[in-house]
Parts: C-alpha cells; structure tokens; sequence
C-alpha cells in the first residue's frame, strides 16, 4: 500500500457527534477488567482507590499493573504500595458480571489518591465505567442482516426511523467496501480500514452497523511497537460476536477470501507485536466483523450514508492508499 497519511481529523469529525460511554458486551459469569489510570510527577508510594460498584456486578480482583504491594482489595477500594521509581500505573480491577445483572451495570470511581509521608494528593480522575450486558433476547428474533446500500445517498429530507430492532447485523469499522475494492471478491458489504502503524500514537475511527449506522468507535493505538485495537460502542448496542484480522494489502485480504471470515480471530484489546507477528509492516488493512444487535431509540446514534460527499472523498482517498 501508498504511505498513509493522516485520516485522523476527518474520521473525527464524522464521528463528533457520536458520545461512546459503553464497552464492549459481557455476560453473566464474564469477568470485567476496569483499568484506573494512575500519575504523578513524583514517585507513587502508597495509591488508594475509591469505587462503587453496582447491583448486578462483584468484586473478584485488585492488582497494579506495575509492581505493587496489596494491602486492601474490596468491594468498595484498593489500597496498595508502589514498588519501584515510577511515575504512572494503573490499579486494575477485576469485576464479575452476576446472573442477575441488568442491561446496564456501572462501576463509579470516586477517588484516586497518592499519599506520601508528607503529602496527599489525587492521582487519577473520578471516572464512570459502564458495561452492556448481554442478556438472552425475549423471543427468538430471526437474523436480519441489513445492508442500506439502496440508501447510500443523503435524503432530501431528514431520516428520522421509526424505533426499529436490527438483531445479529454486521460492524465493521469504517473504511471502504470489499466489494468496491475488489470487485468479484464478495458481494457483501464489508468494509476495510487502510491504517499507519509507522509512529506511537492513537487513530480513532467510526463503526458502522448494518451499512446505515454509526455504532461506536474502533481505537487503532501503537505504542512501544506494539498494535492494539480496540473499540467502543454506544449504550444499547450489544455485541454477540467478535471477528478481527489484519491484512498487509488487499491482495492478500482477497487471497485469504477475507469476507468469509473464515480465519482465526485476533484479540481486541490484545497487544500485537508490529515486528513478530507484522513482519515489520507498518502499512494495514483492518477488518472487523462483529456481530451486534441495536435498535434506533440507541442514544447518540448517528445515520452513515456511504454516498455522502465527505464520506465519498474520504473513501476515494483511503482506496488511493490501498491500491
């Protein structure tokens, strides 16, 4: 593929209106790693945390993520000293998702202190985390994949749908159409993200359901020459399934016949090494298939148009880079 240039800013701006609170789906039994970022100019020694947890969720584990001595792990703070010259960590907590959880489950940290011989002070920010629980569905909705590509122009008028259930419907992040790309290689509408992992840094990119919504954001983040991605979505959008693979350029995607997601799925979340496991490249395609169930009353949910002029010229841009 072409060097990529930035496509930071203009995914940004399409996604601006978009608020991401939720993280991926869990399920009852699921066990829920909240990280609490933790910084100071000087050495950390004793960290305290202060959290609530909801009904529906329990606390299992506590732990530094650099090297810590535990002193109190609960349900309702951690207490523990840092071991080493460091500045940043973070206070990792593991929390289970009970059978009788709701749709939505929270943990609220309240406080995040350091305290020194001679000095307090906070050391992370009060933060609220929410995880969608992936409850049965009532009655056996029927998979409707949709693919709104009859609707790919922006109407005359203003789209406001009417409350409607699209269960077990495809997300990709967003990004050109297989198909468009590669024509004769699929007739789905799968989409695939060109991205630069050359330099450290974070690039955040639209999800889009069904060909027609903007559901969340996919977070593509290199540091230390490690790829994580890694993805948000918004509040009432459950996911059911996960699917990731990473491409060097579409020949190999077509070769692969990517669009029957027939390989082994890499891990979201899961640092990949840029020189193992990429022989080095820092030149990517990106696709992500996940299967989620949404409904139009979903708060913040934006309608996609893959004809709209911005999204067009984005488009053509980003399939310079991969031809």
């Amino acid at each position: 593929m072409k060097k990529i240039s930035s496509l930071l800013i203009i995914a940004m701006l399409l996604i601006s209106t978009i608020c991401f609170s939720a993280l991926a789906a869990k399920k009852p039994g699921d066990i829920w790693t909240i990280e609490i970022p933790i910084s100071s100019e000087k050495p950390l020694s004793m960290v305290m945390a202060e959290y609530d947890i909801s009904d529906g969720l329990a606390f299992v584990n506590g732990y530094g993520s650099t090297r810590m001595i535990v002193l109190e792990k609960n349900e309702m703070n951690f207490l523990g000293v840092s071991v080493g010259n460091v500045t940043s960590s973070s206070v990792m907590l593991e929390i289970l998702v009970k059978d009788s959880a709701t749709r939505i489950e929270t943990v609220q940290v309240t406080n995040v202190q350091g305290i020194w011989e001679d000095d307090v002070a906070a050391i992370g920010k009060p933060v609220l985390r929410t995880v969608i629980v992936d409850l049965p569905l009532r009655g056996a909705l029927p998979e409707t994949e949709i693919d709104a590509s009859e609707t790919e122009d922006i109407p005359d008028i203003p789209d406001i749908p009417l409350p409607t259930v699209y269960p077990n419907n495809t997300m990709c992040i967003m990004g050109p159409r297989l198909r468009d790309i590669a024509p004769g290689s699929t007739d789905k509408w799968y989409m695939v993200t060109p991205v630069d992992i050359s330099q450290d840094g974070e690039q955040v990119f639209p999800l889009v359901a069904s060909n027609m919504y903007c559901v969340g954001a996919a977070i593509v983040a290199v540091k230390d020459g490690q790829l994580t991605v890694s993805y948000q979505t918004l509040e009432g959008v459950t996911v059911h399934s996960e699917y990731l693979a990473i491409y060097p350029d579409i020949d190999a995607a077509v070769a692969d016949n990517a669009a029957e997601l027939g390989g082994e799925s890499l891990k979201f979340g899961k640092p990949i090494s840029i020189a193992d496991d990429l022989a080095g490249d820092t030149s990517m395609l990106l696709l992500m298939c996940n299967s989620v169930t949404y409904d139009t009353d979903v708060k913040g949910l934006c309608r996609f148009y893959y004809g709209a002029p911005d999204v067009k010229n984005l488009f053509e841009h980003m399939q310079e880079i991969i031809k």
